[in-house]
């Protein structure tokens, strides 16, 4: 059902995401949904272009450099939103990872910090983004972003505690996601990370968390070779002991620089206990972990590809090869994730973004987060349920003005829209105006062109509006 305001004014989604914004003074709540509507529309521009006056640049920029304004004032109410789409889901991915934003170019940005090796400059980001086991984002739930220290030698990180280290990051968000689980009843998260999320520590906080109440469950792509309470000693050789339980073909998504492909794995599972790391004298514990091991490894692999090798490691019991391959499916939707950092930087550009203070580069990169995360909403959600009614996600004048520049301009027909569309045709129409083709042997429409769409769509409402005002 639409939101509408007390003068049955409705709403679009920028009003209903920042419905509940609180930044301590309402012009600057309403300031903020204006910024976030203008980059919506025009998400590549820089500011001064996107906010499309000098009046509302000057506000933007005063915003962002206000002292009351946070990222956490801004994601907030995002992240409330989106735990009001998660109710009513049973198991949901809480999928985190991390990426840097350089912005070594900006020479005179001050407050960020090095990135990559001595030369570079910039700020890390590291959401949670909650994503349906069909592949629809529903939005961030975590999101943490800062500048990082000078890098401390080995030999000194190993002597630091866990909340000293950047690596705390997967524990702190694996924390947030926990705390969220408890408010949300029914709903189960399981927490998913790449090799980098291979911590120890983080897996101590999951073990046995059949027996912690509304604790999520933890899927990580293992990293390093794991002393094991096995003959084998090891984690991998103890997994290459095992039986291979089956196989399967699955489809591997195209990389930069890598086309996509179709590879047959060979599964082994088995339950695994994981001995303490000897050189982390902060960890006291010597008891071994419970955990599941998932081992996929690609057979018979094309010449000069990596192939996939994915050791993965969960607190879910798999007892069966049908539930072995359900973790292997839940892990690759992790790539997710990595099209949400895509959309940032290639269609956002917040890398491009001139403004000269890390503070305001950060509260500007929140809501551009924002945006990106509606675009690939847009894009799964009109590829998994496309015979929704337009309605859910677009409002009445948006469809009218699509079709009527379709029709009469594209088409050359005065055809009237009799009934409202359905949401994957919609999308599929606006991915037209981003340039896909829609030929027989094309795919889904990805982000990129629907990121394009959307952009010309708001030009087309924008003169549909004028020509139909009543005023």
């Amino acid at each position: 059902m639409t939101a509408k305001m007390s003068n049955n004014k409705e709403l679009n989604w920028v009003e209903k995401e920042f419905m509940n914004v609180d930044i301590g003074d309402k012009r600057l709540g309403k300031r903020l949904i204006t910024i976030v509507k203008h980059f919506a529309n025009n998400p590549q521009a820089q500011i001064p272009q996107a906010m499309e006056s000098f009046g509302n640049a000057k506000g933007a920029y005063r915003f962002f450099d206000n002292k009351k304004v946070t990222v956490d004032k801004i994601i907030n109410p995002h992240i409330n939103e989106t735990a009001k789409r998660i109710k009513g889901n049973n198991i949901v991915l809480a999928i985190q990872d991390t990426t840097i934003l350089n912005y070594s170019s900006h020479l005179s940005v001050t407050n960020i910090g090095p990135v990559g090796n001595d030369v570079n400059r910039g700020l890390v980001l590291h959401p949670t983004l909650a994503v349906l086991l069909n592949s629809i984002p529903l939005g961030i739930i975590d999101f943490n972003i800062w500048v990082r220290k000078k890098e401390k030698n080995e030999k000194d990180r190993h002597e630091l505690d866990i909340k000293e280290k950047e690596s705390y990051k997967w524990l702190n968000s694996y924390l947030e996601t926990a705390e969220l689980e408890k408010e949300l009843e029914g709903v189960h998260f399981v927490s998913i990370c790449d090799r980098e999320g291979d911590i120890y520590e983080l897996f101590k906080e999951a073990e046995n968390v059949e027996n912690k109440e509304k604790m999520p469950d933890i899927l990580i792509r293992a990293a390093q070779n794991r002393r094991v309470e096995h003959p084998q000693k090891k984690l991998w050789e103890y997994m290459e002991s095992q039986e291979i339980a089956g196989k399967k073909k699955i489809s591997v998504p195209r990389k930069k620089g890598v086309l996509g492909r179709k590879a047959t794995i060979s599964i082994r599972y088995a339950k695994v206990y994981i001995k303490a790391p000897i050189s982390n004298k902060n960890i006291k514990s010597t008891d071994s972990i419970k955990l599941w091991a998932v081992y996929a490894k690609e057979e018979n692999p094309p010449e000069k590809v990596e192939p996939i090798s994915w050791m993965l490691l969960t607190t879910i019991p798999v007892k069966n090869l049908d539930q072995a391959m359900e973790k292997i499916e839940w892990y690759m939707q992790r790539w997710i994730i990595e099209l949400f950092f895509k959309l940032l930087k290639s269609g956002c550009r917040v890398e491009k973004r001139q403004l000269k203070d890390g503070k305001r580069l950060k509260n500007c990169i929140a809501i551009d987060a924002i945006i990106a995360w509606r675009v690939l909403f847009l894009t799964y959600i009109g590829r998994a349920i496309p015979d929704l009614p337009a309605s859910v996600i677009f409002e009445k004048y948006e469809w009218e003005a699509l079709y009527a520049y379709v029709n009469t301009y594209v088409k050359k027909k005065k055809k009237i829209l009799t009934k409202e569309p359905l949401l994957g045709e919609l999308i599929k129409i606006i991915a037209k105006l981003g340039g896909y083709l829609d030929r027989k042997s094309d795919g889904p429409p990805g982000m990129m062109t629907i990121w394009e769409g959307l952009t010309a769509l708001h030009y087309i409402t924008a003169m549909w509006k004028i020509f139909n005002s009543s005023d």
